[in-house]
């Protein structure tokens, strides 16, 4: 019977490794032994350098104010057929610090990749996500608090059903090339159905966004004299109760 029991256990275990290829689980307690191959033990960051694979939160994240100046993931070793899914499945990364610069939630290096960022909370960082020029992001069903800079600073890619909260910017937008008028234009970025909140009015929903980037049924719940930027507007877009305006005048004091 016992010899049974082995067997059978072995065969459930070897089937549900087969049922979920490509899936990786990121936990608090596996930082300090390596939650996959790839990952440093070494380092408190997690390190995700597979090209392609789900990668999946069984627990919160939380760094501690010792923990500065490195991301809690970092995606690196992007290529062009990359395909990274991050699930945070519910859970939150968060600094319990003072975030200083590069202290970020979840980095992203690398051109011409795709990474997707869902169904989570990052919070108390010096950039929630922060990505390289040319990687595209695909972030859903998030919510963004207090971060001490960017929520998201990112060039291209699908922004969609975020709350972001009391952050310094909610979405910046990394400048691209040079526009007709020598103005810097933003890459590509869809905006679609995110809420901003912020109780003083101090964080700016968009930076740096330029008619490329398009805006769909937002709504920023306060006063924000930056409106939308220069995004090109559809749907049903509300600042403040009102319908957003649009500002052909794009920030670039931000590096």
């Amino acid at each position: 019977m016992n010899k049974l029991i082995i067997v059978s256990a072995f065969v459930l275990s070897t089937f549900v490794a087969v049922a979920n290829p490509g899936q990786y689980q990121i936990n608090q307690a596996c930082i300090n032994v390596g939650c996959f191959s790839g990952d440093n033990p070494a380092t408190s960051t997690i390190e995700i350098n597979q090209t392609a694979g789900t990668f999946v939160l069984t627990s919160n994240l939380v760094l501690s104010n010792s923990e500065n100046g490195v991301p809690a993931i970092l995606v690196s070793t992007l290529t062009n057929n990359s395909a990274v899914v991050i699930d945070l499945n519910g859970y939150a990364i968060s600094h319990n610090g003072i975030a200083n610069a590069g202290t970020h939630g979840i980095q992203v290096e690398g051109i011409n990749s795709v990474v997707k960022v869902k169904n989570g909370m990052i919070s108390g960082f010096q950039d929630g996500i922060h990505s390289s020029d040319g990687a595209t992001l695909v972030i859903d069903d998030m919510v963004f608090r207090i971060n001490r800079d960017d929520a998201v600073q990112m060039s291209r890619g699908y922004v969609s059903n975020n709350v972001f909260q009391s952050n310094n910017y909610g979405i910046y937008v990394l400048l691209g090339p040079s526009g007709a008028g020598n103005e810097q234009l933003g890459e590509r970025v869809f905006i679609d159905s995110n809420l901003f909140l912020d109780a003083d009015g101090s964080q700016d929903a968009l930076n740096s966004v330029s008619e490329t980037s398009y805006c769909k049924d937002n709504v920023i719940a306060y006063t924000d004299s930056g409106n939308l930027g220069a995004c090109s507007l559809s749907g049903d877009n509300l600042c403040d109760a009102s319908p957003c305006m649009v500002s052909r005048t794009i920030d670039t004091a931000k590096d």
